[in-house]
This record gives structure tokens, sequence and C-alpha cells, in this order.
């Protein structure tokens, strides 16, 4: 099959969705699939082992408390992607967050006027990530995402929402259901990694409980409410070290907070390759993501799971689904920073409890590994393609 991924946001840029699809494309390349990756941008791309297509200008913007892009094409750049699908004419484009503005949605208006025309027959598969918040904001989101998918199903054939929050706020069409499948993403490398002994941030051993937050600094990722618990627990004498793998438009303010409130052993890592994820997971004892809202599922979790690592995470809607089974041990109230050091507590003076803990997530883990999902995928892109 000849199959096109749309991504809207920099390749550049890691996250949870980008992983998403790198992960699948890998996976159906190596089952003999024919797979393109289109994203936006103009500049050198990272190395990726995939044929990959570059097109239009982007400009970061911040929308839900986040990071996005905007990639709008005019003039020869629009003749350039009618030109690109013509000549490929894929059998399938895969469409994710298609309402990012405004890449994915040319790319479906294009291939759906030359799929009129009779020039190409391809069809469009989308899957929705989006979960938006519990606030004014949120409130007008799902409405304006109810009414664009609305508009959205006359070209898609086939509707994929990566959990029971992100499905909520779309158009129910009664000939088009919402398949429901969980994100994904290859964990081999994370299972066997052992931990590498090394000098603490400060030289002294690893004797201290060692907490890892991964992701973006903003606020939807909840890294300063991490840092508040972080410091009443050194307020209460507890052994414990964090470490902070990421960057984001809270990373100053991140700093400011670790030299005002002087808490000690915290490492800051920055934006880190890819590979050395399973490494960086092996070398902490529990994982902790405290994003308050806007999360549909949550990778960051599989990830620490699949490493045998307990993770402490908000009760959010996204990380509710993946944790429900332990949420006495493991889910803490939202934006509460007693709560989450409660939590941080009860497993860091419990060395029994992390292992228990760490022994369920491995296991439980490999619903969530790409090798598992892949066969539900290509379900989903046989309806489509016997839609025509």
């Amino acid at each position: 099959m000849k199959i096109a991924f749309v991504c809207p946001y920099d390749i550049r840029r890691p996250g949870g969705v980008l992983r998403h699809m790198l992960d699948i494309i890998a996976q159906l390349r190596e089952h003999g699939d024919q797979v393109t990756l289109i994203a936006p941008g103009l500049e050198l791309p990272p190395p990726l082992n995939l044929p990959l297509k570059l097109i239009g200008r982007k400009r970061a913007i911040r929308i839900n408390h986040g990071e996005s892009d905007i990639t709008l094409l005019w003039g020869d750049e629009r003749r350039e992607l009618n030109q690109f699908l013509e000549q490929e004419a894929f059998d399938l484009i895969h469409f994710h967050t298609v309402w990012e503005p405004f890449l994915p949605l040319q790319i479906l208006w294009a291939s759906l006027q030359l799929r009129k025309q009779g020039r190409i027959a391809t069809r469009h598969v989308a899957t929705f990530h989006e979960t938006p918040p519990d606030s004014v904001l949120g409130w007008l989101l799902r409405r304006i995402y109810w009414g664009l998918s609305w508009l959205l199903y006359h070209g898609l054939d086939e509707v994929i929402a990566v959990s029971d929050s992100a499905a909520a706020h779309l158009y129910r069409r009664a000939d088009l259901p919402i398949h429901n499948l969980s994100t994904c993403a290859d964990f081999q490398s994370f299972l066997d990694q052992p931990p590498l002994d090394q000098p603490g941030p400060h030289g002294d051993t690893f004797q201290r409980v060692r907490i890892l937050f991964v992701g973006r600094m903003d606020e939807r990722k909840g890294v300063l409410i991490l840092l508040r618990a972080y410091h009443l627990l050194v307020q209460e004498g507890l052994p414990v070290a964090l470490t902070l793998a990421g960057d984001g438009v809270q990373a100053g303010q991140a700093q400011t907070m670790i030299k005002q409130l002087k808490l000690p052993h915290v490492t800051l890592l920055g934006r880190f390759e890819e590979g050395l994820k399973p490494t960086i997971y092996a070398n902490c004892d529990l994982c902790c993501a405290p994003a308050p809202f806007g999360e549909s599922f949550g990778l960051v979790l599989t990830e620490a799971m699949a490493s045998g690592k307990p993770v402490v995470a908000a009760a959010n809607v996204g990380y509710q689904q993946v944790l429900a089974e332990q949420a006495e041990d493991l889910l803490c109230q939202p934006g509460s920073v007693e709560d989450l050091r409660d939590k941080l507590r009860r497993l860091v003076l419990n060395p029994a409890l992390r292992q228990r803990l760490g022994v369920w997530g491995r296991q439980e883990a490999q619903r969530y590994d790409c090798r598992s999902y892949l066969p539900r995928l290509r379900r989903v892109y046989k309806a489509a393609l016997e839609r025509a």
C-alpha cells in the first residue's frame, strides 16, 4: 500500500503525536508498505530514514497553553502540492490533528479535488488527538471542533480518536463510526535498558530516590506544579533528587523557581535526542507527569511503564484512561501541589510498592506497543479503501 502521513508540526520539535506517527510508519514500512511523511518547513530536517516531503513556511504560535505551527500554502506552493499528490497517487492519506491550521486542511482539500476530477483515487483517514481543557476556552474549542468535524467528515473515509475524551467533542454520523485506537509507540528499546551506575548531580552516588519529569515545559504539562511539590518533599527532609528532561516556554520560570526556593539535587537536561530516552528513564526510580489538563492519552506514561518505572500523574481524562487500574497509588488531583506531594512521598518511602507498580506497568505497556496496534490500524485502512 502507498500511504502518506501528514504531520502538521515542525518535525524537529519532539512530541507525542510525532513519536506515534514515526513509530507506526516504521512498522508499516517494515511490513512492506511505501510510506511518505508530509510536514511543514523548508529547513534541513533531522535525519529520518523514510521519504519526506517538506512544504510551506511554518510559523510557531501559542494555542491552548501549548506551542503549535501555522502553515499556509500560496501560489507556487499550492501548485507544487497538487503536482506532488497527483504524481504520487497515494492509496491513502492519514492525517493527524487534521484541523491544525492550515496545511492538513489544504492537503485534504487538494486531494479531494483531484479525486473528484478522477485524477487520483486516494482515500482519507484522520486521527484526532485533542482534548480541550475544562475552561471557558475549552468550552469554546469543543464547539468549534464539533462543527469542524461535521464539515471534515464529508472528505474523510474513516475516523480515529485516541481516547474517549478525544472523541467526546466530535460530530457523530451513523455511517462513519469513530474507531477508538490509543496512541502507541515502539517500546522495544525501553524494555531491557539497564540503569547506569554514575555519579549524582552533585557528585554523590545515587542513594536518593530519583524523580523524573519528561516533556515540554509549558503550563499544560505542569512542570511548575512538580517543582512546588518537590520543594515540600525537600522541606520534609526526604532523600530525593529531581531530573527535568525537556525544554519549553516555562524553562526560564523553572530555573528561576529552582534558584528562589533553593531546591537541591535538581538536574536540568534540556532538549535531548529521542534515542536517549530509554537511558533517561532507566536512571530514575519513579516518573512524574503532573499535566493538569489537555491530555487525550499520555505517551510519556506508557514509556515510563515500559521502562518498569511507576509514574505519578495528574488525574486528567487522558491519564485516567492509562492508569485507572492503579488510580489509588498513581493518580493525584490535577493542579494540587499537596496531593502530588502525598503520592510522591508514598512511593519515595515504599520501595516495595515502586517495584510492584513497575512490574504492573511493564506488563500493561505492551497493550500500547505499535506491534499490537498495527493489525487494528490495518483494519481501519481496509475499511477506508473499501469505501471507494
